[in-house]
């Protein structure tokens, strides 16, 4: 295949390692804040994010979702938040605490624009993740946390998706921490581990090459997974629709026996991508499902930390980070099959970096 670093895509890509790194440098800030809100007494807290920075809100909040904390927690993109739940909100301000917590890579998605305007109407606290200093979010929110290593040049987000999603899953631990319910992490280590990881996927991109080829005939992807792994799934197949103009659903993984099995009358156009994480509680049965899948005469590709795998991912750490190992493989593998489809992955079609309207 051509040179692959003359794209700026690929080159963002490859930097995932030193974002994470800038990205995890802001936990004792995001600590700091975490610690001033809960003090103030908050009840309920909301992730809020638009697109790829919603799938980031998404799998930010699963360390919340999966706690015994007493402090519910929604997951809402903007659009949603903005025009079914702020009213609702604002009428329980005065009995407990709200806390809606902004994901958005350039601070002036309209969505989110409007959703943190009508939330400081309605004296709900708010928090802003954002890679452009300088932007609505960064100026507006009453907290604000900014990873400017991680705006990408080009359009999509793959940066800025993992910063994003780091950002929200420290924040869900430092809220843990401060309401002594044990989060088991060593934060040091796991943050070196991914780093450490991600750089192996990047040295190992003659992998995913050879599986881009091996799936350039495939008319659509499916990708399933499991718990904390579903807003990569999200991810990557919005990646698909954006980067290779191919389509692709994300599906939770043993929901694929509850009608999806008749897509086997159409699986030679049809891909399925296997996501699943040895530590997780459903592995065991989301490797079953992969060896039926096969069985019945699906094209299935298991990506995992376990052994079996047919693409493994270099991951030894807990569950909380484990995710964003996963996403980089995923988007090599779109980037490749653009190029191998003939497009341009640096110049893409009929999307925009920043949606300024609604």
């Amino acid at each position: 295949m051509e040179d692959l670093s003359k794209y700026v895509v690929f080159s963002e890509m490859t930097q995932l390692p030193r974002v994470v790194e800038a990205s995890g440098n802001k936990y004792s800030v995001i600590e700091g804040i975490a610690g001033e809100l809960m003090s103030d007494g908050i009840s309920e807290v909301y992730y809020v994010g638009c697109g790829s920075s919603y799938y980031a809100a998404l799998g930010g909040a699963m360390p919340l979702l999966r706690s015994p904390l007493n402090t519910r927690t929604f997951i809402q993109p903007a659009s949603e938040f903005f025009f079914y739940y702020i009213d609702l909100i604002g009428g329980r301000v005065q009995s407990g605490g709200s806390l809606a917590v902004f994901f958005s890579r350039s601070g002036e998605t309209k969505e989110v624009v409007l959703a943190l305007d009508e939330s400081r109407k309605r004296g709900v606290k708010t928090v802003g993740f954002t890679c452009s200093e300088g932007s609505y979010l960064d100026r507006n929110a009453d907290y604000s946390i900014v990873v400017e290593e991680c705006f990408e040049e080009g359009v999509y987000m793959t940066k800025s998706f993992a910063a994003l999603y780091l950002l929200g899953t420290l924040a869900s631990i430092a809220i843990l921490r401060l309401n002594n319910i044990d989060v088991n992490i060593d934060l040091d280590r796991e943050l070196r581990l991914l780093k450490e990881a991600l750089a192996n996927v990047s040295s190992g991109v003659k992998a995913l090459e050879h599986i881009a080829v091996k799936t350039i005939g495939k008319r659509a992807f499916a990708i399933l997974a499991p718990g904390n792994l579903y807003p990569v799934a999200l991810e990557a197949s919005l990646k698909f629709k954006e980067i290779s103009y191919t389509f692709s659903e994300a599906i939770h993984a043993l929901e694929f026996r509850h009608g999806h099995n008749a897509l086997l009358e159409r699986r030679s156009e049809l891909q399925l991508i296997v996501l699943s994480l040895s530590e997780d509680p459903s592995h065991e049965k989301n490797m079953s499902l992969y060896r039926e899948l096969v069985e019945k005469g699906f094209d299935a590709l298991l990506f995992s930390n376990d052994s079996a795998a047919d693409y493994f991912i270099p991951w030894s750490g807990g569950t909380y980070l484990a995710p964003i190992t996963y996403i980089l493989p995923l988007y090599y593998i779109t980037f490749l099959r653009s190029i191998l489809l003939g497009y341009n992955p640096d110049k893409p079609l009929h999307i925009s970096k920043v949606v300024l309207s609604i």
